[in-house]
């Protein structure tokens, strides 16, 4: 039984007293799906199959990277202990190891199993066995890993010597109450700035916020997505990482493969007929991620149509039963706002 598996594997993660094993596959399989959907990281979007397999297929191949996907096993256990999402690639003249991310993925984290109980001791003898398991490269390199899993167990990871805090965060916001509590309990003077931004928008013609169902009306919206960003980047300057049509494609087919089931969200707000704010995120149990924002400029600006959207999506995403609706990292002053005070 489960539960007598879960003690079973507890108990040898304390006592230390079985062998442990490192699989290595060189490419992502069926199995991992099984496996992701059944252990993954809890609350994490990016530690989910849909992601991890898309990845894998669209991205690595075409960048160069060799898929390098880790079980963590402890002898005679079905399950492995700890599956992590590798790949190894060339950069800057050096081999490198390193998570399947390539500018795409916000929180790495290993794959760990619900009763896998780590601690440092456990941590430092599978990583010493890792290590000489792995290709040779010249540098191993995990970054952007959470401290914490989404269910408040330690990130195995970051039991590591040598962990250091890196300079990011991420921006979840948890509603367990009801909207209105939330919204009340925000800076008063950003819910006013709110309401007279819907006062400004309603002025310029109608407006409507939707969920786009649709594969093809969403394929279209998301050409309008890229060309919103593109424009905010070159405003400021900075290139545009989905010019380059693998990381765009990646993100089209999993709008294709996730939109019906809901793994994958496109929400829009609409002025009349013209979409005038954007927003792609990905979804897990309760947890959802924004990933993709984008909104016109020029005068609709002027009503910051990319916060009304955030609000309009959060509201009714928790209308469905989300209780972690998260901003992912970046310093974007907007993310704070939407929590309390």
């Amino acid at each position: 039984m489960a539960h007598t598996a879960r003690e079973d594997l507890a108990a040898a993660a304390t006592s230390r007293r079985r062998e442990l094993e490192i699989r290595l596959h060189d490419r992502w399989r069926p199995e991992h799906d099984r496996l992701a959907e059944r252990l993954g990281a809890p609350g994490n979007p990016f530690a989910q199959a849909l992601w991890l397999r898309t990845w894998y297929d669209h991205v690595a191949g075409r960048k160069g990277m060799a898929p390098l996907i880790v079980q963590a096993h402890e002898a005679g256990a079905p399950d492995p202990l700890m599956i992590l999402p590798l790949v190894r690639q060339r950069h800057d003249g050096l081999d490198v190891i390193t998570f399947a991310d390539a500018g795409l993925t916000d929180y790495n984290t290993p794959l760990p199993h619900p009763a896998f109980d780590a601690d440092p001791g456990i941590m430092k003898r599978l990583f010493r066995q890792l290590r000489r398991c792995l290709p040779k490269a010249d540098l191993l390199l995990l970054e952007k890993m959470p401290c914490q899993l989404a269910n408040g167990r330690a990130n195995p990871l970051a039991l590591l010597p040598g962990v250091r805090p890196a300079n990011l965060r991420g921006h979840p916001v948890v509603i367990e109450e009801d909207w209105e509590s939330y919204w009340s309990g925000l800076k008063r003077k950003f819910v006013k700035d709110q309401a007279r931004r819907w006062r400004v928008m309603g002025k310029m013609g109608e407006v409507t916020c939707s969920f786009v169902t649709d594969a093809e009306e969403a394929m279209e919206l998301f050409g309008v997505l890229l060309h919103q960003q593109r424009e905010r980047q070159r405003r400021l300057g900075r290139p545009y990482l989905l010019d380059d049509p693998v990381m765009s494609g990646f993100y089209a087919r999993l709008l294709r493969e996730g939109l019906a089931d809901g793994r994958v969200l496109f929400s829009v707000l609409w002025l009349d007929d013209d979409p005038v704010a954007t927003l792609i995120g990905i979804a897990r149990e309760d947890h959802y991620l924004m990933t993709l924002p984008g909104n016109n400029f020029g005068d609709v600006a002027r009503a910051a149509p990319g916060r009304l959207l955030t609000e309009c999506t959060m509201r009714e995403l928790h209308a469905r039963g989300f209780r972690v609706l998260d901003f992912s990292i970046g310093s974007e002053r907007y993310k704070d706002d939407f929590r309390a005070a």
